[in-house]
């Protein structure tokens, strides 16, 4: 899974998984993904690897309430996921992806 500014997207496989697993929260639809100018770099270190098929994971749902939600505005941490949703996360891959406790309250840019 991918984000910038609070948009997501995530492999066409973790897509699928998504797709199948009863999860509420979020929509699935195409995306375009671009390059900006420093990728050259990354690409000529990762010679061997092929960059997955992307999809548009876009958060429809409430923060608490659904399996995605999305804390309303500004703040570094705005997609909450339930347990379920944790779960199924972590069946991919995670390695650049701070997990903390959503204890309901609104986050703020403060933090």
């Amino acid at each position: 899974m991918i984000d910038g500014f609070a948009t997501y997207a995530c492999t066409s496989r973790l897509a699928k998984a998504l797709a199948d697993s009863g999860l509420t929260g979020f929509e699935l639809g195409d995306v375009e993904i671009t390059f900006d100018s420093q990728f050259h770099i990354w690409a000529s270190l990762h010679k061997n690897e092929i960059l997955p098929e992307f999809k548009w994971l876009k958060i429809t749902g409430k923060a608490g309430i659904d399996d995605f939600g999305m804390v309303q505005g500004p703040c570094p941490m705005p997609l909450v996921v339930s347990e379920e949703a944790l779960k199924l996360l972590n069946e991919f891959k995670l390695s650049v992806c701070d997990v903390e406790i959503y204890e309901g309250q609104e986050l703020s840019a403060a933090g």
